[in-house]
Parts: C-alpha cells; sequence; structure tokens
C-alpha cells in the first residue's frame, strides 16, 4: 500500500507515535535542523518521501524506532534524530550518487545520538544489546549508525 494519499502534514506526523518517545516525523526527518542543507534540498526529500512511503517502509521505521527507544530507556536520554531520518528513497539516495543499497531506502536504518551520552557508550550498548543488525560510529558525524538488517554486520566511518 502506498500512503502517499494520506495526509502527511506536519500535525499528522506530530500525532503518529512509534513508539513512547519517537514521532512518525521524527523517524523520517529527524529531530534536529539540517546543518548546511538548502530548504530546496530538504523539501526535495520531503515530496520524495510523499511519493515513495508504503507499508513495509512504515513496518521497518517502528523496528528501528523501537531499537533507539531501548537505547533512550536505558540512558534516560532523548534520542536526537539526525537530519533525513530512517527512511531515504532510492531516487533521493540515486540523485546523491549513491548506490542505492542502504537500509535507509528500506526504513530500516537510523542514524542518531544520545543527548548528553558519550557516543562511545552508545555504541557499547547497542553491541552489547542487538545482536543482529548494522551498527557503525562516526565521531566526526557525531552519529550511531543502526539498522535492523537480519544479520551482523559493522563498519567504522
Amino acid at each position: 500500500m502506498n500512503y502517499s494519499v494520506y495526509d502527511f502534514s506536519d500535525k499528522f506526523l506530530d500525532k503518529l507515535k512509534l513508539t513512547k518517545n519517537i514521532t512518525m516525523r521524527e523517524c523520517i526527518y529527524g529531530t534536529e535542523p539540517p546543518v548546511g542543507v538548502e530548504e530546496v534540498e530538504v523539501k526535495r526529500l520531503t515530496r520524495s518521501i510523499k511519493r515513495n512511503i508504503t507499508s513495509a517502509h512504515i513496518y521497518n521505521l517502528i523496528a528501528i524506532a523501537q531499537e533507539a527507544q531501548i537505547c533512550r530507556d536505558y540512558f534516560d536520554a532523548p534520542v536526537v534524530i539526525h537530519w533525513g531520518g530512517a527512511f531515504r528513497p532510492l531516487e533521493w539516495e540515486i540523485s546523491k550518487n549513491r548506490n542505492g543499497r542502504s537500509q535507509h531506502v528500506l526504513g530500516r536504518a537510523l542514524d542518531y545520538h544520545l543527548e548528553g551520552v558519550p557516543l562511545e557508550d552508545v555504541y557499547a550498548f547497542v553491541n552489547r544489546t542487538f545482536k543482529l543488525g548494522g551498527r557503525g560510529m562516526s565521531k566526526e558525524g557525531n552519529f550511531i549508525h543502526k539498522d535492523t538488517r537480519p544479520y551482523r554486520a559493522e563498519w567504522s566511518y
């Protein structure tokens, strides 16, 4: 089912909770404003998401949001989701000269950090807690990448 016919207004996305603390809007777009990204790019990504999101993506978004919620609960710290969030349509990825095989294309990945918690602590917790899925840490970008692929994968940025 394609959800592009539904009202994906900010009001709707803010009301739709994927977990007790993470809304659909936060998961899709991020909780921090894009730094160094022109407004036209933000609008282009927004249109692409609205055209391409499906029920399978939403199911995947719920799963990755639940993992982020577990981290939030453990550290008792808000999740800060980086711009671009969890779902990046294939057409968006290709337009950015990426190969399109990112777990973000499936809505299965999230780039985030926890407010006030060292990245190393969050990454260690992710490694102890989640046996499957991809994970990587970018100190330069100040984020943890976590995805819900069906096997374990690790890398560094």
